[in-house]
């Protein structure tokens, strides 16, 4: 038989698994797999299968996830909508959301969220809108009283002004 005498003479490699994950993570999972692999008697040839079949289900999640965040993104407008009712609201509780990441000032949080699909969180983005908001006075937008045209300016606050009003917390 084909039944290599240790877990490394499977000669699993760790450079084919399709993840963003560290080469010691892979390395560590490879090794992993070539000790279940050997505590279970596979010969080379049905290591290989199983290692095959291994690297499909990785792809396969990935594909899925990639998949999943699309939807949530291409459907995120839709769904905070329905959730909150009126055009009005929805456009304040984005732009207090913005504000909220933009105090954060961590690109790296912004692109786990992004990545963890919490952007497109219904209930995330709700609830950091909430804490935005009670913690500053100023409205979103800019509110003008019945029958007056509303000024257009940016909502979010220039650079100085958001460095004088809030620190400079942006990453360099």
């Amino acid at each position: 038989m084909d039944i290599p005498k240790t877990s490394e003479e499977y000669g699993i490699d760790p450079k084919l698994i399709p993840s963003n994950d560290t080469d010691e993570a892979k390395t560590a999972a490879v090794k992993g797999l070539a000790d279940f692999f050997k505590s279970i008697g596979l010969t080379r040839s049905q290591a290989k299968q199983v290692y095959g079949q291994y690297i499909g289900i990785i792809k396969s999640a990935s594909e899925a996830g990639i998949l999943r965040q699309k939807t949530l993104a291409d459907t995120f407008e839709d769904r905070l909508l329905k959730d909150i009712g009126d055009e009005k609201t929805v456009t304040e509780t984005k732009e207090y959301f913005k504000r909220a990441l933009i105090a954060l000032g961590d690109k790296e949080l912004v692109k786990e969220l992004n990545q963890s699909g919490m952007l497109y969180s219904i209930a995330f983005v709700r609830g950091l809108a909430d804490i935005w908001k009670a913690g500053n006075k100023e409205p979103p937008i800019p509110q003008a009283s019945s029958g007056k045209p509303e000024d257009k300016k940016d909502a979010l606050p220039k650079s100085d002004q958001f460095n004088q009003h809030y620190g400079n917390r942006r990453n360099k």
